[in-house]
């Protein structure tokens, strides 16, 4: 669960593009419904075109190497979104004028 957590907010601080970075923000809301934990994480940078996101990701259908910063894979955005969706039970992305969201399921105990 971490793991995919910190992905998903390492994508943001590394690939946002921000209208002014002054006014940078990023939102974590946490819930639980039955045996599910639920994450949605928004941010207000550009909108990103969440159909190409998800042919980039569906594209990179493995893992690249282990990178020598201790562990953390190589393959920039997708090699990266593609452990997100493997770590996680459903994962949902859309974007707007507003910015973009990420909702990410883990089953629980």
């Amino acid at each position: 669960m971490q793991i995919a957590i910190f992905e998903v907010l390492k994508n943001i601080v590394r690939y946002a593009r921000w209208w002014n970075k002054s006014e940078a923000r990023m939102s974590i809301n946490v819930g639980r419904q039955n045996q599910q934990m639920n994450f949605t994480i928004a941010d207000n940078a550009w909108p990103t075109d969440a159909n190409q996101w998800k042919k980039d990701a569906a594209a990179n259908t493995t893992l690249k190497t282990i990178g020598p910063e201790g562990g953390e894979p190589v393959g920039g955005v997708n090699g990266g979104m593609e452990l997100v969706k493997t770590l996680c039970q459903d994962v949902k992305y859309s974007s707007n004028d507003d910015g973009n969201t990420v909702w990410l399921s883990f089953k629980g105990n």
